[in-house]
């Protein structure tokens, strides 16, 4: 058997499968009490990424493409998938050169629900009655807040099929990939342009780049094997300096900069920076470090914005070896900064700190605009900023409509944002 781990692919032919007739089997298993219901889908893709007709999307609706190539079993009954697809390689159609298997919660707006709900994920490809050891098999890294993953792809290379772990997650579950793959799903609204759809404003709602698949999986991998060596720094209290050294195989040969883009000791305005993260000659990210395990302080936030405000830069990262705090700053009469992401190596890091400190390598800063949409987002929906609009006029009003329309009854604005400030605590 062959395990796959994230952007990781494999030939059929070297996982002993040779057939014509395979089988790609989806299970999980749902880790609540509350009914959670799963749809599996598959995408026939030509050249371009798109389905050519409606006819190359297989789901529960529509359970079997136009060339009768691939179909969807929703009940099978080998007492190991929860959904299974049945592939006839020899039949697939001379357009598609590749196949994206989804899995989407059903619901999960209304329900409240999200992948968080669901674990062991697994997407298998086999052939019938094949020994355990004629198996490719992935499972995702654990998801978090999506509705919908891609979870591999089936994909035609010089004329032999391989398969690769895609394990890309979704917050706006199917609609999102029907679009970008050109399906109709007869909406009245009108479908957004790939280059609306290349860079998502949610950061999660990335779609699938492969670089960036093979960057996230590469620093999964390279952090997942330095963890000891983190873990003793942090408890042997190393100093300073032999902390810098271990960051600077991290930014180098983890996260990819280049020897002379970490610049150490940056002097800005009479003082010095630990480290600038540069790309190309262009300057993003002001680093301030600390000892391995340090507490990270106001203070400590303070100096490093500071630096960052009086060097004309957007972003600070904020170090102590097994932390990852990264703020935005703006400079106006004070210098402000609001918290973007946490990351802590020797907790519990997932799916999503893994994509958060992609953003911050050097192929994420070659794509700076998806860190500057994720920093809006997070800035737009912060508490700060959501309990001012809710005590804005506009919003005041707004409730006192609907007050009188559903309760009619009267209410002043004095009593509508009293009611505001008690639910805020102000």
């Amino acid at each position: 058997m062959k395990a796959l781990t994230q952007g990781e692919n494999v030939a059929l032919s070297q996982a002993g499968i040779s057939g014509n007739n395979i089988f790609s089997g989806i299970s999980w298993t749902v880790t609540g009490y509350e009914q959670v219901d799963i749809d599996v889908c598959a995408f026939l893709l030509n050249s371009q990424e798109k389905v050519s007709d409606d006819g190359d999307f297989v789901f529960y609706n529509q359970k079997e493409d136009t060339a009768r190539s691939i179909l969807l079993n929703t009940e099978p009954e080998n007492g190991h998938d929860i959904q299974l697809f049945s592939i006839k390689l020899d039949k697939i159609p001379t357009h598609v050169k590749k196949i994206v298997f989804v899995a989407t919660i059903d619901k999960a707006s209304e329900r409240s629900q999200n992948f968080r709900d669901i674990s062991d994920i697994c997407i298998r490809i086999f052939e019938l009655d094949a020994f355990d050891e004629k198996m490719v098999t992935f499972k995702p890294i654990q998801p978090n807040k999506e509705t919908s993953i891609a979870l591999g792809e089936l994909y035609l290379h010089q004329s032999n099929w391989k398969f690769r772990g895609l394990g890309q997650g979704f917050e706006s579950g199917l609609e999102a990939l029907t679009l970008r793959y050109g399906v109709n799903t007869n909406s009245e609204t009108s479908q957004p342009s790939d280059e609306q759809y290349s860079i998502n404003s949610n950061n999660s709602e990335r779609f699938i780049d492969q670089a960036l698949i093979e960057k996230e999986t590469h620093i999964n991998k390279q952090l997942t094997g330095i963890i000891p060596k983190i873990r003793t720094a942090v408890e042997q209290r190393i100093n300073e300096s032999n902390t810098r050294m271990i960051l600077d195989h991290i930014f180098i040969e983890i996260f990819g900069y280049r020897i002379e883009e970490v610049k150490a000791e940056v002097k800005i305005q009479g003082r010095r920076a630990d480290y600038v993260l540069a790309v190309d000659d262009k300057d993003f990210i002001v680093v301030e470090v600390k000892k391995a395990g340090m507490p990270l302080k106001e203070e400590h936030i303070f100096q490093a914005c500071s630096y960052a405000a009086y060097a004309g830069l957007k972003f600070v990262l904020l170090t102590n070896l097994s932390e990852y705090i990264l703020f935005k700053v703006q400079a106006k009469d004070i210098v402000e900064n609001d918290a973007i992401f946490s990351v802590d190596l020797l907790g519990d890091f997932d799916i999503r700190d893994i994509k958060n400190l992609t953003l911050i390598s050097r192929y994420g800063m070659t794509k700076s605009e998806l860190l500057e949409n994720l920093s809006d987002q997070i800035i737009a929906s912060s508490p700060s900023n959501i309990s001012s609009l809710l005590l804005s006029n506009e919003v005041i009003d707004k409730l006192r409509e609907i007050i009188k329309r559903e309760q009619n009854c009267d209410v002043s604005q004095e009593q509508v944002q009293e009611t505001i400030e008690l639910i805020l605590g102000i």
